[in-house]
């Protein structure tokens, strides 16, 4: 499916809601509608403050990354294969002080002299 008729088929939809005697969750179950009850009202407040505008995915701009830049830095560590053990995955996100972000144990030899 298209922009275009992924946008008409909402606004058609959208539309006949508001016209239904029935309520919205029981018209979009009734009705086998292609979106629930949460998402309705998602594009409805998208409508209503951007416009038609506010209903295009843009999903692949990342205008939906809930990823702060620590979280995505170590994602890249990961994805690299810096981090082999799940010891070492562990310790990065907790700050084990017994291993390094390769997961490899470090030396206690002042704690044992």
């Amino acid at each position: 499916m298209n922009q275009a008729s992924r946008l008409a088929e909402i606004l058609r939809i959208m539309e006949e809601v508001e016209n239904s005697s029935l309520s919205v969750s029981r018209y979009l179950k009734e009705k086998d509608a292609p979106f629930g009850y949460v998402q309705y009202y998602t594009y409805k407040k998208a409508l209503r403050e951007r416009g038609v505008e506010g209903l295009y995915d843009q999903r692949s701009k990342g205008n939906h990354l809930k990823f702060t830049k620590e979280i995505r830095d170590f994602v890249k560590v990961l994805l690299k294969g810096d981090i082999l053990s799940f010891k070492g995955i562990h310790c990065a996100i907790h700050a084990c002080p017994l291993f390094t972000a390769s997961g490899h144990r470090e030396r206690q030899s002042q704690k044992y002299r």
